[in-house]
Formats: structure tokens, C-alpha cells, sequence
């Protein structure tokens, strides 16, 4: 990663960092025991750990596709403009900023995890739900990215990103008596698509089959299977190259990568 980004985009990097400690503080402001945060029982510590992750994911499926368009519109301009300040790197800086971003998300809830549980529980479920936390965070990104240098308004880049994250990553969630009767394998590829079950499900928290869902979703009455971490992290990460490939397939064809600098990338 290159100095130049680290420094442009240091507050980019402290939101990175500071969105699992938002998640974190949603979730014991919902408890009300604000005066005992540091002196909470157990069971309770697991279940504030356990909602802030959810509230995590929730937070990426709007921040990341937003990061994307921004990380787009900073380094590989929009159509019709000229070329940036970083000329046939513009790719390469796009995929970093957007990587960086979720590194840092994905460490900063790793320790956040740690402090709320005081100590790093079950290390294995810690890593694999991170790890999915973020392939989807890369995900979006992508998505927000390739859309943020095709659309020539960022605000309709946005618009349209999170027009896509939103739906596919709380449809499952509330349109259950639609997929009530849908394929087994219909509702699974839901379940891997959508960033909030699928982190849930690699942390092993069953959020389908919750006392709220179970009640107001007939799809917690269903066979499904959730996705495993290691299906949640390829399936993210192939929809993100495949992101990245049309993008840069975009910059090539719109003349904002000279020609005599795509062999940089």
C-alpha cells in the first residue's frame, strides 16, 4: 500500500477502525447498562458481543458500497473526466483503499471482540465470522466501486449501490412468506448472498431461527442450511473480482488508463 493513500485517506481509516466501536455502542445502549459496561455478567457480555456483530454487518452493507463509489471517484475519476493524479494506478489504488478499509474494520472488531468478552473467545468462530466480515465488506466495495466509474453522478452511484447491498443483504430477512415455499437451494444462495446471515452463520449465531424471526418469519420453519464461513468468503471475494475485472474493463474502454500505462497494472 502506498504512503500517498495511507495519508490522504486517514479518515477514512479511523471510520474503519471506529465502526465495530459504534456497533458496540448501539448495542449497550439498547441494553441500558451503560454504568456497568466494564462489570457485566458473562451471558450478557456474549450477547452484547453477539449483537454487535450483527450491527457490524448491518453498518457494512451501507458503509462499504458508499466507500467504494468514494474510492472510485477519488482515484479512477468518473466518465468523461480526465485522467487522475495517479495515472494507470487508479485500479490498483481503488482495490487498495477498499482491502485497507476492511482490514482495518475486520481488526479493529477482532479487538473490540476481545475487550468486550475480556478475552478472545473461541478463536476459531472469532477468525471465521471476521473473515467473512470482511469478504463482504470487499464485496460491497466492489460493487459501490464499479458503479461509482460507470455512473457519471456520484450521488446516483450511491443511490444505486446501496439499491442493490441493501435488498440482497435483508431480503432473506424480511421477505420470508415470499421464500417460504421457494428451492432449498434457492433460499441457501439467499443465505450466502445476504452479509448479515452470513456473518451470523460464521459465528454460529442461528439469526433465522431467533425468538423475533421464528415468530414473524414462516422461513425459520423451513430446511435451509446455512452457508459455512469458508463458502461466505469465496463466493464474496469471486463477486469482488469479477467487480474489479468490469472495472477495469470500464477504465480501459473509456481511455481513463492511457494505453501506454495498462502494463503498470
Amino acid at each position: 500500500v502506498s504512503m500517498g493513500i495511507l495519508r490522504r485517506r486517514a479518515g477514512w481509516w479511523a471510520a474503519a477502525a471506529a465502526l465495530p466501536a459504534a456497533a458496540v455502542a448501539v448495542v449497550m445502549a439498547s441494553t441500558g447498562q451503560w454504568h456497568r459496561a466494564l462489570d457485566l455478567p458473562a451471558f450478557v457480555r456474549f450477547q452484547v458481543d453477539s449483537g454487535a456483530l450483527l450491527v457490524q454487518a448491518a453498518f457494512v452493507v451501507i458503509a462499504a458500497p458508499l466507500a467504494g463509489v468514494a474510492a472510485a471517484a477519488a482515484h479512477a475519476g468518473r466518465p468523461g473526466s480526465p485522467v487522475r493524479e495517479l495515472p494507470g494506478r487508479s485500479l490498483r489504488a481503488t482495490l487498495q483503499t477498499i482491502a485497507l478499509g476492511a482490514t482495518i474494520a475486520a481488526v479493529s472488531s477482532v479487538i473490540l471482540s476481545g475487550f468486550v468478552m475480556g478475552r478472545l473467545t473461541v478463536p476459531t468462530l472469532l477468525f471465521e465470522s471476521r473473515a467473512a466480515l470482511w469478504a463482504s465488506a470487499v464485496a460491497l466495495g466492489s460493487v459501490g466501486a464499479l458503479l461509482g466509474a460507470t455512473l457519471a453522478d456520484p450521488l446516483d452511484a450511491g443511490a444505486c449501490a446501496l439499491g442493490l447491498a441493501v435488498p440482497v443483504a435483508a431480503g432473506v430477512l424480511v421477505l420470508g412468506p415470499v421464500m417460504e415455499n421457494a428451492p432449498t437451494a434457492l433460499v441457501n444462495m439467499a443465505l450466502v448472498a445476504s452479509p448479515i446471515v452470513a456473518v451470523a452463520a460464521a459465528a454460529n449465531i442461528d439469526v433465522l431461527r431467533s425468538d423475533v424471526m421464528y415468530q414473524i418469519s414462516p422461513l425459520a420453519h423451513t430446511r435451509f442450511d446455512y452457508p459455512a464461513w469458508g463458502t461466505t468468503c469465496g463466493w464474496h471475494l469471486a463477486a469482488g473480482l469479477v467487480c474489479f475485472a468490469v472495472l477495469a474493463l470500464t477504465l480501459y474502454r473509456t481511455g481513463r488508463i492511457p494505453s501506454a500505462e495498462r502494463a503498470i497494472l
